[in-house]
């Protein structure tokens, strides 16, 4: 008989990046009602690359079109400060050079803003099941 509960995996992390309010409050509703804990949110890709270099997040949320620095432009950076995140890119407009140029960097997703908030939730639900499966798995190999 197993006396050792199974430990709950900790809920999954996460950086918004947007430089439009109303999106970032519609999908700081989406990761609240899916039980992710937002450790910060930022305007541009610049704000983006420090952000997520200081907090580590599981999953980073990134719009495409921003001042500063854009998502693409940003992406690279990001993916070197943390390898590990989940970075789904959000764009008004899915041009398909941009789409194949994000997935090449190391986007695991791409979202268009006008997506149901439902499959929003699967998609983001999804990665979080991945990511506490993975989370699952490093523990069994310690």
């Amino acid at each position: 008989m197993n006396t050792n509960p199974k430990t709950p995996s900790p809920p999954c992390t996460a950086v918004l990046v947007d430089d439009d309010l109303t999106s970032r409050w519609l999908l700081r509703g989406v990761l609240k009602r899916l039980g992710f804990t937002l450790l910060a949110e930022a305007s541009n890709g610049e704000e983006a690359v420090a952000v997520v270099r200081r907090t580590k997040p599981d999953i980073v949320l990134l719009d495409v079109c921003m001042p500063f620095q854009t998502g693409p432009g940003a992406l690279p950076a990001i993916v070197a400060a943390h390898p590990p995140a989940q970075i789904v890119m959000l764009t008004s407009m899915a041009d398909e050079a941009t789409v194949r140029y994000c997935i090449e960097q190391g986007a695991a997703e791409y979202l268009r803003k006008d997506t149901p908030v439902e499959e929003i939730s699967r998609v983001l639900g999804g990665l979080s099941e991945k990511i506490a499966a993975q989370r699952e798995r490093e523990v069994r190999c310690a």
